[in-house]
């Protein structure tokens, strides 16, 4: 199970033509995949601006040989930013807000953040 995340303001279309993109590329590799489980709607944050979509894919080994299951679905994965990449869709977060935070010695005097990071 992939999650997904695409800009909020991606169209109908667009969600469609990823998913059959997607649905070929795993089609044409029927010695890694059986086929497309499901696509659709999984979660939608208005003010993150994002709309998350699960996707599930059935490999062809079972889940007790983990080990190439997870590298096929890391290629699955960079495959999905392509297509989302080349649709316009991709979601890109908005910027983490940092704090920085001076703290005092314990005879009151103020540190600069150098001194902080030598100690």
């Amino acid at each position: 199970r992939l999650s997904i995340r695409f800009n909020i303001d991606a169209t109908h279309e667009q969600i469609n033509t990823f998913r059959e993109k997607v649905e070929n590329w795993v089609r044409a590799r029927p010695r890694t995949w059986h086929g497309l489980v499901h696509f659709r709607t999984n979660a939608l944050d208005a003010n993150a601006g994002y709309v998350e979509y699960a996707l599930v894919v059935q490999h062809v080994k079972s889940w007790q040989d983990i080990g190439p299951i997870l590298v096929q679905k890391g290629e699955l994965l960079k495959q999905c930013n392509k297509i989302s990449d080349s649709l316009g869709i991709t979601y890109d977060s908005p910027p983490s807000r940092v704090d920085m935070v001076v703290k005092k010695k314990l005879d009151g005097e103020p540190t600069n953040l150098t001194s902080m990071l030598e100690e």
